[in-house]
This record gives structure tokens, C-alpha cells and sequence, in this order.
């Protein structure tokens, strides 16, 4: 029960700081994020489009592991439920970029690993990100990139803090 009440005293208060503060929605955090957010993915569905990719199946590409990476971890950092993953991975397979292969060590464990098309793939991903990248960060100083990660960092960090203390504290009133 106290992890409900802390969710919804952190709501509470965003909201008091909102109205107090006269904040609209398009100030927070989370509309930057979020719609700068929906800008890469559009921008890069784009410019993939047209080597046949999508950002997940690029993501995937970069995320695999030169010794094979297990499917169960590639699900989890890709915050993907296995279905959908499984969906891509199928795609993936039938495209001719991955080959999966059961782990030695484990019989229960399936590993992906990149085929010569997909480390092709994954080099021509790396670039076009780089190369974007590059693009965007042109205009900005020294200063202003370093002092844009920093702050980004820190943000992060509070956020994963956050979510910390909302899982603990979930995980202690499921006990109770």
C-alpha cells in the first residue's frame, strides 16, 4: 500500500508544482524527451527505409554481440516483450542478417549471432547514426555538447533513482 501512496504523492506534487509554477506540459522534461524522442525515430525510419531497415531491427544489429548474445538479455535491454522481439528476430532470420544457435553451456538458453550480411548492416547502421549525429551536434560548441551530456547524465541518473525507489518500494508493500 505505501508504494501507491508514494506513486501518487509524487503525482500530487507534480501536479502543485505544475499549477504553482505555471507550468504547461510542452516546459517538462518529459515533453522534450518524449518529442525529441519521436523526432529520431521518424527521422531515422527515414533514412533507414531505404536499405530496407527499421530502428528496431538497426538497434538489434548493434546490440548483438560479436560472441552471440542471448535472446532473454537482448529482450530486456531492448525493453521488448519476447513476442515482439521473436517477431523481429524472425524477420531478421528470413532477411539472411542473423542465425540463432543454441548456447553450449546451457541447452535452454538461445544465442543470436550477426551473419556477414548483418555485420555488414551493422556497419552501415554505426555510420548513418555517426553521421547524424555529427549533423546535429554541428550546431552546438564544445562547450554546449559537454554541457548538454552532463546535464542529460544527470537527468538519467535521477530519473533511474526514481525508478528504483518506485520498484523497491512496490516490491515491499507486495510482501506486506
Amino acid at each position: 500500500m505505501q508504494g501507491i501512496f508514494f506513486i501518487n504523492l509524487i503525482l500530487k506534487r507534480v501536479i502543485i508544482m505544475t499549477k504553482t509554477m505555471k507550468m504547461r506540459i510542452s516546459e517538462t522534461i518529459d515533453y522534450y524527451i518524449r518529442t525529441t524522442h519521436l523526432s529520431l525515430t521518424r527521422i531515422y525510419s527515414e533514412i533507414l527505409r531505404d536499405y530496407g531497415l527499421t530502428p528496431t531491427i538497426a538497434l538489434i544489429l548493434v546490440s548483438v554481440r560479436k560472441e552471440g548474445t542471448p535472446i532473454t538479455k537482448l529482450a530486456s535491454y531492448m525493453g521488448m516483450q519476447d513476442s515482439s522481439l521473436s517477431r523481429q528476430l524472425k524477420k531478421m532470420e528470413h532477411h539472411g542478417y542473423i542465425t540463432r544457435r543454441q548456447d553450449h553451456n546451457d541447452k535452454r538458453v538461445s544465442n543470436i549471432f550477426l551473419t556477414d550480411k548483418g555485420l555488414e548492416y551493422r556497419r552501415l547502421v554505426k555510420q548513418l547514426v555517426v553521421d547524424f549525429n555529427n549533423m546535429v551536434l554541428s550546431a552546438l560548441t564544445d562547450a554546449e555538447k559537454n554541457t548538454f551530456f552532463e546535464l542529460f547524465d544527470k537527468i538519467r541518473n535521477q530519473i533511474n533513482a526514481t525508478e528504483a525507489k518506485i520498484i523497491k518500494t512496490k516490491n515491499h508493500d507486495q510482501k506486506n
